[in-house]
């Protein structure tokens, strides 16, 4: 909060992806006073149908434990519906952030098998409530946003915070994965800035 405090801000909209979408939910839970509305793109909730992690997570997790040009294009590949978007300018790119050392060093502290284990074990043991089992505590307007065919967060995850979230809509696009704001750009942002600029009903 001492970030919007130092830039003047008393409540904002928050849009978060995937693992952003967490934090953010988080943040509007714990100061629910500075969150107006609050975009997720994938990611929040928890598997109801599907197995956990999704084969996304589990991909990455590999290519962090033993990063390879192979593993990185598999990767990028289970993000996508539309193998096309993964081109070699791309995979060049990615390539090049995924391997300096710093990055490699913050990706493995978070996405490493040896982390996610390590994560799972104090989850387990922990006596505090995990975020997703707290969404009916969620003050701000809530849309939701999902790739239908999501393979790093599949869909099923979002069934929790539908029904839990008190004010919340959930926007689902066809024919796309993980990366709905690009997959699926021009409908992610009309969904977007229709749900931002509306009145506020209440």
């Amino acid at each position: 909060m001492r970030f919007l405090d130092g830039l003047g801000l008393d409540q904002v909209d928050v849009i978060g992806n995937s693992m952003g979408g967490i934090v953010a939910t988080q943040v509007a839970l714990r100061h629910p006073e500075r969150v107006r509305r609050l975009v997720t793109i994938g990611g929040i909730g928890r598997n109801v149908f599907s197995p956990a992690p999704g084969e996304g997570i589990r991909l990455l997790a590999e290519f962090t434990d033993d990063p390879t040009r192979e593993g990185l294009v598999r990767w990028l590949n289970s993000m996508v519906y539309d193998p096309r978007i993964v081109t070699e300018e791309m995979i060049e790119e990615r390539w090049k952030q995924a391997t300096d050392p710093g990055t490699l060093a913050s990706a493995r502290r978070m996405y490493g098998s040896k982390a996610m284990a390590a994560r799972a074990k104090a989850m387990a043991a922990s006596d505090e409530p995990p975020y997703w089992a707290m969404l009916h505590r969620l003050k701000a307007e809530t849309l939701i946003t999902w790739g239908r065919d999501d393979r790093v967060s599949p869909v099923d995850m979002m069934l929790v915070p539908m029904r839990t979230i008190p004010n919340v809509q959930v926007n689902i696009f066809p024919n796309c994965g993980h990366w709905v704001m690009i997959e699926q750009k021009s409908a992610w942002e009309s969904a977007v800035l229709a749900f931002l600029t509306r009145k506020d009903e209440r």
